[in-house]
């Protein structure tokens, strides 16, 4: 089944709106229930970041954090991150807002696409420094949070240097 900006489903007393979030993978969805204000937000939002691949993915994530956060939601509900804060939404926004800041003082993004954990250490944005903005350490998430936050510094060098 396919549909183009959501699905709703009348389950009585309460609505699933089923919403394309591409992002994470370009099916993904996820289900707001008006009713309670909140987000099944799946893996389109992540504690401490999200994944994206690539720097068309990137831009494509965003705007999913965006739908869902304009929908203000009082609860939500991502597969990975122990929260049910709506600020999960503003925080991975503002996790890549961060990375992109920080890159973009590279004089030439493109030069640092085959190094971008160099790249973060440089600037500023390494995993251990992205963690403690949000309050972490790396021994307190899942390790695999490592290669999502490599991958988002590849994903934001793509999108500096123009190349999605």
């Amino acid at each position: 089944m396919t549909f183009p900006e959501r699905l709703t489903l009348h389950g009585g007393d309460l609505t699933l709106e089923v919403l394309p979030t591409p992002g994470h993978t370009p099916d993904h969805v996820s289900i707001w229930i008006p009713e309670l204000g909140t987000v099944l937000a799946g893996d389109a939002a992540e504690h401490p970041f999200p994944q994206v691949r690539g720097g068309a993915q990137l831009a494509v994530t965003r705007a999913s954090l965006d739908r869902l956060q304009a929908l203000d939601p009082r609860v939500v509900l991502p597969c990975h991150g122990g929260t049910t804060s709506p600020e999960l939404l503003t925080r991975n926004l503002e996790h890549f807002e961060f990375l992109r800041t920080q890159l973009g003082r590279l004089p030439s993004p493109a030069d640092w696409l085959d190094r971008p954990r160099e790249a973060g250490e440089f600037t500023g944005a390494s995993y251990a420094q992205s963690l403690a903005r949000l309050g972490e350490r790396p021994g307190t998430v899942p390790a695999f949070y490592q290669d999502f936050h490599t991958d988002a510094l590849h994903a934001t060098l793509e999108d500096l240097a123009g190349l999605h």
